[in-house]
């Protein structure tokens, strides 16, 4: 087999005594990543944790159109955007529906992200989860912790959730106003995580919820560029 030669010293020869083996192997490892040969950094991996907002249900062509593609458009090529969300699930581990048990939470975990979008709680107001309130406390704290010890060490940013506009048999946006978001602002502010406040961002805005839910396209736009706004200085 014939060599590749480096120069004028073969790879697979003998390298010159002053050409070290370490000096040699980062040479060539340099030259295999464009990251490194070019002094550039490599894409900031962001995972957006949540539920069907997350997800994009309901949202023609949600791959396009989803908050979390949205978000990858705005960062371009300097970030990799993973949509980590899972319909129908809930922040209690105890709920009907535990985003914990879920193969998106998995794959969070192991995307070894830098950033983290945390947005549940919506969920949690069906009349079958809520009452617990210091489990959704202690809850929100593990998936918290969860994350921030993972090797990558990654920023953590813990979203208020959008409002929900109308009636409806299961869902309730005056629990989620009276007693979720308030939860989840004293845990964040416990554990010195910033929030992102997506209820604000679009209260009395009910054209972008046509089942008074779920976000269409320009609600998950609104939703990707508030994130940005917070999550922007830590994108190169």
């Amino acid at each position: 087999m014939q060599k590749i030669k480096l120069g004028r010293y073969p790879i697979g020869g003998v390298v010159p005594a002053f050409f070290s083996r370490r000096f040699f192997l980062l040479l060539l490892l340099t030259l295999s990543c464009p990251a490194l040969a070019t002094g550039e950094s490599p894409p900031v991996r962001i995972a957006c944790v949540g539920n069907s907002i997350t997800y994009g249900l309901r949202i023609e062509d949600r791959e396009q159109h989803s908050y979390p593609a949205v978000l990858q458009r705005l960062t371009g090529d300097n970030a990799v955007v993973l949509n980590a969300g899972v319909s129908g699930t809930t922040l209690l581990k105890q709920g009907d529906y535990p985003y914990w048990t879920t193969a998106a939470f998995r794959e969070a975990t192991d995307f070894e992200p830098d950033l983290v979008i945390i947005k549940l709680g919506t969920n949690d107001t069906r009349f079958r989860n809520w009452g617990q309130h210091d489990a959704l406390a202690n809850d929100l704290r593990e998936l918290i912790a969860h994350f921030a010890k993972r090797p990558s060490a990654p920023r953590i940013w813990v979203c208020l959730p959008v409002p929900m506009y109308g009636a409806f048999r299961a869902l309730n946006d005056r629990t989620l106003r009276r007693d979720i978001i308030p939860v989840i602002r004293q845990v964040a502010q416990e554990e010195g995580v910033p929030i992102i406040d997506l209820y604000e961002a679009l209260d009395g805005a009910p054209e972008y919820f046509p089942d008074g839910i779920h976000p269409n396209a320009d609600g998950a736009e609104q939703i990707a560029r508030t994130v940005w706004e917070h999550i922007r200085a830590h994108v190169p």
